[in-house]
């Protein structure tokens, strides 16, 4: 805790960028009780971060109705993994948090308890859900990562490694325990 003690500079990115397809509409705008996913993500960061939270990719209308600043780069379109490496190339030493706009139930507890399990020895940290038969799922895209492991990730990219979840093998990760419903992915309409 130490290392965490000394950290000013908490950076946010919500992960807007993808196709919807699965989804079958515009997941950022899609609205919970009145609110885009988009939207309450950016709040949610905004909650947490000390310093830039921004829309990783996405549109122009996204980020007029977030009133959050679009930001693309050179691996725009290539995933999530490209989203990341993209968005160390934005965020000040410190920590990145990133939230993907279809996760609109993360609580800013959350990543507070994310922000502060990285440690010294910790690089990233990993939202993950535990179901009642003992089975964990991670969900990777949920995240805290130090600044000082842009190279690792922008390196595995350049690479070929398009999974965030092979990169974490690369690094010290600390698994951080939330509920299930908060980390629900909303890849289908519900209402």
């Amino acid at each position: 805790m130490e290392w965490f003690a000394r950290v000013t500079h908490v950076s946010g990115a919500v992960l807007a960028g993808g196709h919807s397809s699965r989804f079958g509409s515009d997941k950022f705008m899609f609205a919970i009780d009145g609110v885009s996913m988009g939207v309450r993500s950016v709040l949610t960061l905004r909650e947490v971060c000390t310093t830039a939270v921004w829309l990783q990719g996405g549109t122009n209308e996204h980020a007029e109705a977030a009133n959050a600043p679009l930001r693309s780069g050179n691996r725009e379109g290539t995933g999530p993994l490209g989203a990341l490496a993209d968005a160390f190339e934005v965020a000040e030493d410190g920590v990145l948090v990133v939230l993907p706009c279809d996760v609109p139930q993360v609580e800013a507890d959350d990543l507070r308890r994310l922000i502060h399990a990285l440690t010294s020895d910790s690089q990233v940290a990993v939202a993950c859900s535990s179901h009642p038969d003992g089975s964990v799922d991670h969900h990777w895209l949920v995240s805290a990562w130090r600044t000082e492991v842009a190279d690792v990730v922008q390196l595995a990219y350049e690479r070929g490694v398009r999974s965030i979840h092979e990169v974490v093998r690369l690094l010290d990760v600390q698994l951080v325990l939330c509920e299930a419903t908060s980390l629900r992915n909303f890849n289908e309409q519900t209402s």
